[in-house]
């Protein structure tokens, strides 16, 4: 046999071999066998490396798995071979998307866009907005899913997409009603009910959440998202313990430590049960005093909202107020709460709470006899999720006859998915002034902040920062500054926390303006 014809008869021996395992490898990802259909594009991808379809399904299953950077290596080796194929640029922007690659992203469905006839450029709009929605721009992201449902009302990518961007928003009575409609025209889609699922964990629902999350058809429930959703009931049906140290120390010379115990569990009915203990340590050059703590809490969610109270026993051990006195007696008083929270229409939320308990912080050093009452109200609106507008308000009542009254406002924008600024003002002030705790007759604040935050898997971080100035009555205008940092990291069922605060708000002072310093360690288990 000539060389030529051998070399023939063996490229066709060969195409016809990898036209072999290209079919296999379908009929596996059609199945549902994706690890095994990747292990034959693999061996397709090593005897022909530019192989479209089979560099495709491995990006997909790389981006499935979180590894954006080996997705984007594949999607971009097969569209090497057809630059021009709108799957492949489209996957491509995809992956960057989740990879929060979000410019390169919509650059290039910016391209598809542009190129597309109608209605083929609606599906490249949708990844549009919801690349606009991950980056956090919702305002942007809620336009482009309107002008998609004004040019096909029947759109359900977008229909979805805008149930999507509302619950991120925080509007959950609206989320769930885009949801159901969506439900009740196409029964069943795991994507609708697993939202729908999830903001019913939110609002508290967790019994109505776990029916809901249970109509999942089972053959999909091995896929991620159905696995991390069902995870989640599962984490929220779990009893929780917590053990917390804390010290901190100020300018002063004042020095706490603070450790407590709680258990939490949810029980028939969406019964929310909490117990709590702790002990506080106070000290300062001369002094020591204590104060112990136990609380029964308990909440129920409502319609839309929820309703939570509580009630404790707090004991303090006063410290003489001069040395080589003796101790005044212990105090003991009965403290309770109670609150409730409301979402109305058009993302409004209303809180409004109660409560009444000891000035046991000061009482701890200084042998104030003083019971607290106070109530306060607080409204919110989160807009488009990108926006939200907070004012609140107090009222305190000392049982000295004192009173203070406080309010405060914060306009905070989401300019990223982790970082929201903000800028904010408070105002207090006591009634009467001169008392042995700090009572100026007026205090104010007025900062600029920025909150950051970022989930990965095992670990969570968060920091916080502020800055601006503070006022005492009419003194002199002092600077105001704030810095904290959280950080989790996840072990199984257990978490465990560490954080730190720094700051110099005089409205944690006795006497005025200082600086101090907390940290604290906190671990959790779920059983």
């Amino acid at each position: 046999m000539r060389p030529l014809l051998r070399g023939v008869i063996g490229l066709t021996l060969v195409t016809s071999v990898l036209a072999g395992q290209q079919s296999a490898a379908d009929s596996l990802w059609r199945a549902g066998r994706t690890a095994d259909a990747v292990q034959e594009y693999r061996r397709r991808v090593a005897a022909r490396p530019g192989d479209i379809q089979a560099n495709f399904r491995l990006a997909q299953s790389f981006a499935w798995q979180g590894q954006i950077d080996s997705a984007l290596v594949h999607i971009r080796i097969a569209r090497r071979t057809d630059p021009r194929d709108p799957d492949l640029l489209e996957a491509e922007a995809t992956f960057l998307s989740w990879g929060r690659q979000w410019r390169a992203a919509l650059v290039r469905f910016d391209s598809l866009i542009a190129t597309a006839s109608h209605p083929a450029d609606l599906r490249y709009r949708n990844g549009r907005a919801r690349t606009l929605a991950f980056q956090g721009d919702f305002a942007a992201a809620h336009a482009v899913y309107r002008g998609i449902l004004r040019s096909d009302p029947s759109n359900r990518e977008a229909a979805f997409g805008l149930a999507q961007l509302t619950a991120w928003s925080g509007r959950l009575d609206e989320a769930a009603w885009h949801l159901r409609t969506l439900d009740a025209v196409q029964p069943g889609e795991t994507r609708v009910l697993v939202l729908l699922s999830q903001i019913e964990v939110w609002q508290g629902r967790v019994t109505a959440a776990e029916r809901t999350a249970s109509r999942v058809t089972p053959g999909d429930s091995s896929t991620a998202d159905v696995r991390a959703h069902r995870e989640g009931l599962l984490r929220q049906r779990a009893s929780t313990v917590e053990a917390a140290s804390w010290v901190s120390r100020d300018s002063e010379g004042n020095a706490n430590r603070w450790t407590s115990f709680s258990a939490r569990a949810l029980a028939r009915g969406d019964w929310h049960l909490g117990v709590s203990a702790g002990l506080l340590v106070a000290s300062d050059a001369f002094r020591t005093g204590s104060r112990e703590q136990v609380e029964a809490t308990v909440a129920h969610p409502l319609a839309n909202g929820t309703v939570s109270g509580g009630l404790g026993l707090r004991s303090i051990t006063p410290a003489p107020l001069d040395p080589g006195e003796p101790p005044p007696a212990d105090r003991q008083r009965v403290t309770g709460q109670l609150g409730i929270t409301q979402r109305l229409g058009g993302g409004v939320i209303v809180r409004a709470g109660a409560s009444r308990s000891v000035f046991d912080e000061v009482a701890s050093l200084t042998p104030l006899q003083l019971d607290l009452s106070q109530r306060e109200a607080s409204l919110e609106w989160v807009g488009d999720g990108t926006t939200s507008l907070l004012g609140g308000a107090s009222i305190l009542e000392l049982r000295d006859g004192n009173r203070r009254w406080r309010w405060n406002a914060r306009v905070s924008r989401r300019v990223d998915p982790s970082l929201v600024l903000g800028i904010g003002a408070a105002t207090f002030g006591f009634e009467s002034r001169g008392f042995r705790y700090f009572s100026p007759n007026r205090f104010s604040i007025r900062e600029i902040t920025a909150d950051w935050s970022i989930d990965r898997g095992p670990w969570v971080a968060a920091a916080g920062a502020g800055a601006g100035t503070q006022q005492i009555g009419t003194g002199v205008v002092q600077d105001l500054w704030r810095g904290e940092l959280r950080v989790v990291r996840r072990l199984g069922r257990t978490e465990v926390e560490g954080a730190m605060l720094h700051a110099n708000s005089a409205a944690a002072s006795l006497v005025g303006a200082y600086a101090y310093t907390a940290g604290g360690l906190t671990i959790r288990r779920r059983f």
